[in-house]
C-alpha cells in the first residue's frame, strides 16, 4: 500500500513541478510528461479547464486544434499518449512477470521474449499418440466401481501434460467425474494435483 502511494506521487511529480509554466514547455517535453500516466491525466484536466474557458469548449472538432495562440499543444495528444502509455505498461507488466520467477509453465526467462513468439497466444496440441495403458492397480477390492446410472460431467482421456524443462507431470490419466459427487484428488507433493485442476480449469495450455 505504501508503495502503491510513492509510485502515484512519482508519477505524478512531473506535471506537478511544471504545471505553473505550462505555457512555457516545449512541445516535446509535454510528451515526454504523457509518459507518466498521472502526469498525463493532470494535463488532460488542466488543458481540459482550459478549454471550458473559452466560449466554445471542449468538442469533437477542435481535440487536435491548440486552444489557445500561445501553445501548439493539444489534448487529443493527450489522449494518444494515454492510450500509447496503456500498451507500453502492458508491454512492461508482461516482461516483469516472465523475469520473475514463478510456477508456471510458460515461463520465458527473458527480456525479448515478446519478440520470440505471440505471448498471448495458446498453444493447444492434440496427443495422436495412442492410449497408454497403465498398469492395473492393486488391490481391487477396495476400489469401488463407478457408478453406472449417473452422468457423467467430466470425462478425461489420456490427459498429458509436459512442461518446457521436459519433465512430464501428467501422464495417461483418465478419470470421470460425475454430477451430484464429489470428487477429490489425492496424493503426495509433486503427483500432479494442481496440474490437473489448472488444465481442467483452462490455466495451462495443454501441450504434447
Amino acid at each position: 500500500m505504501c508503495m502503491t502511494g510513492v509510485v502515484w506521487l512519482v508519477f505524478y511529480f512531473p506535471f506537478m513541478v511544471t504545471q505553473g509554466s505550462f505555457y512555457e514547455m516545449g512541445f516535446l517535453y509535454k510528451l515526454f510528461i504523457c509518459l507518466f500516466q498521472n502526469s498525463a491525466m493532470g494535463l488532460h484536466f488542466k488543458m481540459l479547464i482550459i478549454h471550458e474557458g473559452t466560449t466554445e469548449g471542449l468538442q469533437w472538432h477542435n481535440i487536435f486544434k491548440p486552444v489557445t495562440s500561445r501553445d501548439d499543444f493539444t489534448i487529443g495528444y493527450v489522449w494518444i499518449m494515454m492510450f500509447f502509455d496503456t500498451l507500453l505498461y502492458l508491454v512492461i507488466a508482461l516482461i516483469v512477470e516472465k523475469l520473475m520467477p514463478n510456477y508456471t509453465d510458460d515461463n520465458e526467462h527473458c527480456w525479448n521474449f515478446v519478440y520470440k513468439k505471440l505471448f498471448m497466444k495458446k498453444f493447444v496440441h492434440i496427443d495422436d499418440k495412442e492410449p497408454i495403458e497403465l498398469e492395473s492397480p492393486k488391490h481391487d477390492d477396495i476400489i469401488k466401481s463407478e457408478p453406472g446410472d449417473q452422468n457423467v460431467g467430466i470425462e478425461i482421456k489420456n490427459l498429458r501434460k509436459k512442461y518446457d524443462n521436459n519433465v512430464v507431470a501428467v501422464e495417461g490419466l483418465k478419470m470421470n467425474v460425475y454430477e451430484d459427487q464429489i470428487t477429490i484428488l489425492l496424493g503426495y507433493k509433486g503427483a500432479g494435483k494442481t496440474t490437473v485442476l489448472s488444465m481442467l480449469a483452462g490455466d495451462y495450455a495443454f501441450f504434447q
